[in-house]
């Protein structure tokens, strides 16, 4: 019966069948648009040579990546060696520079599914987003000074050497000889950063030419080796297989701290999950950390973001991170301090040299996540969090990261040898760990770029979101071509139950006419006939 109302009206048919067929292609597209688009643009984005993203992979040129050093120079070093105060510092700076990181030397393995690369890192002086110039003269450890005294401290003609050397200096005439053995030291910022050409007290050491700065330009962090995303569907794209050879270190104390985890921190796989935690191997830090999602969420240009920070959790000491731990006593491991003397000292020797005895240790900003105590014993430390952490904000979709601030600060331990008797150390007080001295923490910042953020919005952002209103829009037109079908069916029926009605009304008035018309003989014969 219904079928043959719907034949019996064209109109409602035709809508009907078009509202059908609209709705079931709208939500064949819902379920299936999001696993065919995923496989596509996953086999698009792979790092495989000649995939959308492998050139600009290999050398993001048009990346807005800023290197900013924050010096933390100190005001009263007389009185820190003297022993007459703790140590109080200033920040100053930023000295920024525009950081290019191409890759050389890449090549593909196994079918693709790894890629071989090293990752160049080039500074350039960036005055425009600079508040001090790089002859700007800051109070600051003498790195020099003290690693050499770390370095001799192994046998007795080493420190004898070392101790007179220093000592004869200290006694010097000339201000640059003089200043060049003090336990702090006035220094031109570049110059403490790249390393001071003709060291006084390297050449005097050294008899030759010789400089020592605690950043490297023009330099390479080492041989990756990282998945392509190909037969995975890019869920380990840029993971890293391997660093100089290794897939994992050997700095730490056991295989759960020299794992290499996650990516460089550039790139992570597409598609994240809401809860998925991101993981990135930093040589800086020389190991691997966790990013966890926040609650933020932003829209560059058209692009949505989600923010991924570095927690809290990930600097304290606890059972599983006491490895990182470089006290032999772990009961006097503090939160958020890093001890990377030896893997530091290696990324600054050039190959074939012996690493320094460099003392150096990695911590946030200002001391952020490290105790009251690490805090407290150097004023002029304001941790803030919004201003200190470290975070990305990444698509989700992609896996690009569209703006980030990697913050990290260097620190050394500042201890009086024992076996030597240095002139300008002569009423030091180190206490019972040493003085842990900040030096300068450093934010490399990627910047987000219209250029960038418009080709994401149009590969990425534009085609799923066309998807979807299309899909919805088929879905809510084939509905309503349904209704528009079920509203004509309904008045039909309305308008031919109102004739019917009509009809009978009308019969039952002439029957009651046309017995009006017989009058009482009639009606009564009609009787006496039933």
């Amino acid at each position: 019966l219904l079928l043959n109302r719907w034949m019996s009206s064209p109109t409602a048919l035709v809508l009907t069948i078009v509202g059908v067929i609209l709705s079931v292609i709208g939500v064949a597209n819902l379920f299936c648009f999001a696993p065919g688009y995923s496989y596509l643009f996953n086999k698009k984005t792979t790092l495989a040579n000649g995939s959308a993203i492998f050139d600009d992979w290999v050398d993001p040129a048009s990346a807005k990546i800023y290197m900013k050093y924050y010096f933390l120079s100190v005001t009263n070093p007389d009185d820190v060696v003297q022993g007459r105060a703790k140590p109080s510092v200033q920040e100053i700076g930023p000295l920024t520079y525009r950081e290019l990181q191409p890759k050389l030397n890449v090549s593909q393995n196994s079918g693709s599914a790894t890629v071989t690369y090293l990752n160049n890192h080039t500074y350039v002086f960036e005055p425009t987003m600079s508040r001090i110039e790089e002859d700007t003269v800051i109070t600051v450890p003498n790195m020099v000074f003290w690693t050499t005294l770390y370095t001799a401290d192994k046998t007795f003609l080493e420190r004898f050497f070392v101790q007179g050397v220093v000592n004869h200096l200290e006694k010097s005439s000339n201000e640059s000889l003089r200043n060049s053995v003090q336990p702090f030291f006035k220094i031109q910022a570049a110059d403490y950063l790249w390393g001071l050409k003709d060291n006084p007290l390297l050449v005097s050491l050294m008899q030759k030419p010789a400089k020592f700065g605690l950043q490297a330009n023009n330099s390479l962090d080492g041989v990756y080796e990282v998945y392509t995303g190909v037969g995975s569907h890019n869920r380990r794209r840029a993971s890293i297989k391997s660093w100089n050879g290794s897939p994992k270190l050997d700095y730490w104390g056991n295989e759960y701290c020299n794992a290499i985890n996650g990516t460089d921190g550039s790139l992570f796989n597409t598609f994240i999950q809401p809860n998925e935690q991101l993981y990135a191997f930093d040589t800086n830090i020389c190991r691997s950390i966790f990013f966890e999602r926040t609650n933020v969420t932003s829209v560059m240009n058209g692009v949505p973001t989600s923010r991924f920070v570095i927690p809290k959790e990930a600097f304290q000491v606890s059972e599983d991170t006491l490895c990182f731990c470089a006290e032999s006593n772990k009961s006097r491991c503090l939160n958020g301090l890093l001890d990377v003397s030896k893997c530091y000292a290696e990324n600054l020797t050039p190959p074939g040299s012996d690493p320094p005895a460099i003392s150096a240790v990695m911590t946030a900003p200002h001391f952020l996540f490290c105790d009251e105590e690490t805090i407290n014993s150097v004023h002029g430390m304001h941790p803030n969090l919004t201003r200190h952490q470290t975070y990305i904000d990444v698509n989700t979709m992609s896996g690009l990261v569209v703006d980030a601030a990697k913050r990290i600060q260097l620190n050394t331990y500042l201890r009086k040898p024992k076996d030597m008797e240095i002139d300008s150390l002569a009423n030091f007080t180190d206490g019972r760990r040493g003085i842990l001295m900040p030096v300068f923490w450093a934010e490399q910042v990627l910047l987000p770029s219209r250029e960038t953020t418009a080709a994401l919005y149009d590969a990425v952002v534009l085609p799923y979101n066309v998807a979807n209103t299309g899909s919805y829009c088929m879905i809510g037109a084939g509905c309503l071509f349904l209704l528009l079908a079920l509203a004509i069916l309904i008045l039909r029926d309305r308008k031919y139950a109102s004739s019917l009605c009509s009809g009978g009304r009308r019969g039952r008035a002439v029957s009651a006419s046309q017995q009006d018309l017989l009058g009482p003989v009639g009606r009564e014969d009609s009787v006496q006939d039933v």
